[in-house]
């Protein structure tokens, strides 16, 4: 007769799975390792995107470079304004795309009207006295290209306590006569969008002097304003370093940088002098 002792539980051990404890570890584990790699891919993936801004900013130097050998290299002839997209785009394919950097989460800072330049429109604010006080910062003029030509202006005036719509006349490019005060032009919802600010001074450019000049730069406004008394722009606000803290840079001569800000901040006049303004117009 053949007696059995008592079975091992060694098989039965083997078998048993993760402990409660053992779990919270593997968790726990895996949490901290994907915090560590969580800002790492982000930084690929911002890399990436500013990488695609600066080839963006490299053909716009590439197209503004044909443009001047279409003009006989007469750099008067590109104008820093509002419509200097409408003179580049049809080098680039009419593709409105490359003026957006893909860091730009509101898809375009600045707006630009379709179908060229606006009309200028200066209206004084002119309250009635003894009438309510306007807030001049809610006041908007909306300008909308006409399918025929010309402007149409409409003017929308908003206030805390109501709103005052105003339309333009039959003519076109003639304000009425008695326009509500107004102080920002804006375009119409359907304009086209930039993620870059042109020179205001770029048809002052030298046709063979200034390369290390600022043609383009990402900024929240289509022109960047920053020459003289009458300069109206605020660089820290108005330039957009949407690279964590570095925006890029295009220069006349076609190549491009990523710098801080404050690199080519002109409010410092030797940055003033050796970024933005033209040799012609150097304030030593």
């Amino acid at each position: 007769m053949r007696v059995r002792g008592p079975r091992s539980s060694r098989s039965s051990d083997v078998n048993q799975g993760f402990t409660l404890l053992e779990l919270l570890v593997c968790i726990a584990i895996i949490a901290t390792l994907g915090c560590l790699l969580f800002p790492a891919i982000q930084l690929v993936g911002e890399t990436s995107r500013r990488t695609h801004c600066v080839n963006n900013l490299r053909q716009i130097g590439l197209a503004y470079n044909v443009f001047l050998d279409d003009h006989k290299g007469k750099t008067a002839a590109f104008k820093g304004d509002a419509a200097w997209m409408e003179s580049l785009k049809k080098y680039l394919d009419n593709r409105d795309d490359i003026f957006v950097c893909p860091s730009d989460m509101r898809n375009g800072a600045a707006i630009v009207p379709t179908g060229g330049t606006p009309p200028e429109v200066s209206v004084a604010a002119s309250p009635t006295p003894g009438g309510p006080s306007m807030d001049m910062e809610h006041v908007v003029i909306v300008v909308k290209p006409r399918p025929g030509g010309g402007w149409s202006i409409e003017a929308i005036v908003a206030t805390p306590d109501k709103q005052l719509d105003w339309k333009q006349p039959s003519k076109a490019n003639e304000p009425e006569s008695k326009p509500p005060p107004a102080a920002v032009v804006r375009p119409s919802a359907g304009a086209a969008k930039t993620s870059y600010g042109v020179n205001a001074m770029a048809e002052y450019f030298g046709q063979s002097s200034d390369g290390q000049k600022v043609l383009a730069v990402e900024y929240h406004k289509v022109v960047v304003n920053v020459f003289g008394a009458s300069a109206f722009d605020f660089w820290p606000t108005d330039a957009a370093p949407r690279h964590h803290g570095v925006l890029n840079v295009l220069y006349k001569n076609r190549t491009v940088q990523s710098l801080l800000h404050y690199d080519i901040d002109p409010r410092l006049t030797g940055n003033y002098n050796k970024y933005w303004a033209p040799e012609s117009m150097r304030t030593d």
